[in-house]
């Protein structure tokens, strides 16, 4: 602890905090590469329909998976622009996404660290906060995951951090010209751009701002935050696409339209989510935050009462948190409530490590022991949660490489040029550079403006495979079965592995036109020999 009290504690703590973070990022990719022989592979399907889209944005100057039409299929904008532009500089590289999470992931420690050393906080404390960030978020899950989430929890975090700073300074001078600072607005739009879960602490920002008669603030904080996506919405209408980006429209189960519709998506879809557990932990750990917010605030109501900053705080991550539970997707892989958890055990642990003696002496005597169990109860689901992360990465990793990076390297092999339809769109997509058909419409606007009025028949489907000229169908049969009527079933690729983290052990492929079907077969036999030895390969 003496080294932590010593002049050069500045630059232990995040040396310290840094280390802590790249140990277990580091046996996870150990883990990996031990699989693949060296291959660097992502947990998830959709890290690679980012690096499809930034690919086909660097070569072909087309938004979308693949060089032939626009489809907003990533769910961040300024994401893809950021590894589009670094493409343009080393290539397209795989790897790119991870490095690039790598980076921010440590900024964010340095960002944090800096914003504690402002909060009065002494370097032990500075450590507990940033090692309590590390492994609740996960920041080492998240970096392999090697999406937005990284780059959205730093510009949340810092748009959360500076516009509640501001806004006690507005608060502590009524009627006084006080504006924004510049930051604020970099932030917020940086943030706007990362995600577009985003748009609720935008939102509920300009809200407290009109609250407390800053109008004009209000106005201007919520003009320019909201650009990107203002720009991004008409391009994406222009070409045929949603104002959103299809990802957004099409994944949350949103009401299409109509009051029957919202009747029943009130009823089935909105109040569950607030008390329904969904995905293991994750939906759990975000419903546990509706307590936990206010028992913080009821915890440390002197420390809030005295800097209102505090209090800004978590008033906006209660009600981004409200927002994300009514209308964010799901997922079995911690990874959408990254910046929502995250910026929650920052600001609670540093309110804790400031202000628990402080406020402790003023409970009369109550006893503590109430306190902790109730704390435990509340924050379980959010350690099981990266517990469950750290569990997942690597075998996510192994599945990815063992199905997904076949498939693609498949396609890239013998049908590059070609027409595929499929419906998980992230390996093939990137991997090779034919005319694509997406059966959940993530990466095609026809099909997602059909999917949106429940129109996405498998007659559709068909007719929309060969008008793009499609040879090969690569579907999971069990869910997609309806619409491969018109094909002919050639083989499939079954991983023998448990399926404890929700995905499809079995892919399979079809000829759209059963004439084809011999050299599928054909070829499909040729790249066996390059498949792991663990893939069960069946001929029909």
């Amino acid at each position: 602890m003496s080294l932590l009290q010593s002049s050069s504690a500045k630059y232990t703590v995040p040396i310290l905090s840094i280390v802590a973070f790249l140990i277990p990022l580091a046996i996870m990719v150990g883990k990996v590469l031990e699989h693949t022989h060296g291959v660097f592979a992502y947990p998830l399907d959709d890290s690679y329909i980012h690096l499809a889209v930034a690919k086909n944005l660097t070569v072909n100057s087309v938004w979308g998976i693949s060089g032939h039409e626009f489809a907003s299929a990533s769910s961040s904008i300024l994401y893809p622009l950021l590894l589009s532009g670094i493409f343009k500089i080393t290539g397209v590289v795989t790897i790119i996404p991870f490095l690039v999470n790598l980076a921010v992931a440590i900024v964010f420690l340095l960002v944090v660290q800096r914003w504690l050393v402002r909060q009065g906080i002494a370097p032990a404390g500075q450590l507990i906060v940033l090692l309590l960030a590390i492994f609740l978020i996960p920041l080492p899950g998240i970096v392999m995951v090697g999406m937005e989430h990284t780059l959205h929890l730093l510009f949340f975090f810092l748009f959360l951090t500076s516009f509640s700073d501001v806004l006690e300074k507005m608060v502590a001078a009524p009627g006084q010209p006080v504006k924004m600072t510049w930051p604020v607005y970099v932030y917020g739009v940086l943030m706007m751009a990362a995600r577009f879960e985003s748009m609720a602490l935008l939102g509920f920002a300009c809200v407290l701002l009109v609250f407390h008669r800053r109008w004009i603030a209000a106005l201007q904080l919520g003009f320019v935050c909201f650009l990107p996506v203002l720009i991004f919405g008409i391009v994406s209408i222009s070409k045929g696409g949603f104002f959103l980006p299809n990802a957004v429209m099409l994944k949350p189960s949103l009401p299409s339209g109509g009051l029957d519709e919202m009747i029943y998506y009130i009823r089935e879809e909105y109040f569950p989510r607030f008390f329904s557990g969904s995905e293991r932990y994750n939906t759990l750990g975000v419903q546990r935050l509706l307590l936990l917010i206010p028992l913080t605030y009821f915890l440390f109501r002197k420390a809030t009462r005295e800097k209102m900053g505090y209090q800004y705080m978590l008033l906006l991550l209660f009600a981004a948190t409200i927002f994300h539970l009514a209308f964010a997707a799901y997922s079995f892989y911690a990874r959408y409530e990254v910046y929502l958890v995250g910026s929650f055990v920052v600001v609670a642990s540093t309110l804790f490590v400031k202000y628990f003696r402080v406020e402790a002496a003023d409970r009369n005597g109550a006893p503590e022991w109430v306190g902790w169990l109730l704390g435990v109860f509340l924050l379980a689901p959010l350690v099981t949660r990266s517990w469950n992360v750290f569990d997942q990465v690597a075998l996510g990793s192994i599945w990815t490489y063992d199905q997904q990076c076949q498939m693609g390297k498949f396609v890239q092999q013998y049908y590059d040029w070609d027409g595929v339809v499929f419906n998980d769109i992230g390996g093939v997509s990137y991997f090779s550079e034919g005319k694509k058909l997406d059966i959940l419409g993530l990466g095609n606007n026809d099909v997602a403006q059909q999917r949106r009025q429940r129109m996405n028949t498998p007659d559709l489907i068909d007719s929309l495979g060969k008008a793009k000229d499609a040879k090969i169908a690569i579907v999971y049969e069990p869910r997609f079965k309806n619409y491969t009527r018109n094909w002919r079933k050639v083989a499939s690729w079954d991983i023998p592995y448990d399926d404890p983290i929700g995905f499809y052990d079995s892919v399979t492929f079809y000829a759209v036109n059963p004439g084809d079907a011999p050299m599928l077969m054909n070829n499909l036999k040729k790249y066996q020999p390059s498949l792991p030895k663990e893939i069960v390969v069946r001929y029909y």
